[in-house]
């Protein structure tokens, strides 16, 4: 198990710092961005203690998609794929999380992934209602 998606998380959120067009997707990206590398530190001494190394490359491509994506955006159309990024990102994040809590065979990684699913809901709850505003402020425009 691994948080896959930190370097995600913190590539897209320093750019959505910088490129939001409004003042709540800039906070939603600093959130992650700070919440983020603490975590992902967190999460990578437990993995180098045990000596795992995490399989990451599956989701990589997509994420790498993803930023070429937003970088490319410009005001509206970031706003809308950053949000709606964050919504699927965490929603895949918090069902990692989630079966590593269910299945998992490693005290530590269950205890990490118990600690930070609530986290990871929070930031779910954050960016559909982010997605929700966006798709209004879209659909009057």
């Amino acid at each position: 198990m691994s948080d896959l998606g930190a370097p995600f998380q913190v590539d897209s959120g320093r750019l959505a710092e910088t490129k939001g067009t409004s003042a709540a997707i800039r906070s939603y990206a600093n959130l992650m961005v700070t919440s983020h590398i603490p975590m992902a530190d967190v999460l990578n001494v437990i993995l180098k203690l045990k000596n795992i190394t995490p399989s990451n490359t599956l989701l990589h491509g997509a994420y790498d998609a993803m930023i070429s994506t937003i970088e490319a955006d410009r005001r509206a159309a970031f706003d809308r794929d950053y949000v709606n990024g964050q919504v699927e990102y965490q929603k895949g994040n918090a069902a990692l999380f989630e079966q590593e809590i269910q299945n998992g065979t490693d005290p530590d990684l269950k205890e990490f992934a118990r600690q930070t699913l609530p986290k990871i809901v929070d930031h779910l709850q954050r960016a559909e209602k982010l997605a929700a505003a966006v798709g209004g402020r879209l659909a009057s425009k």
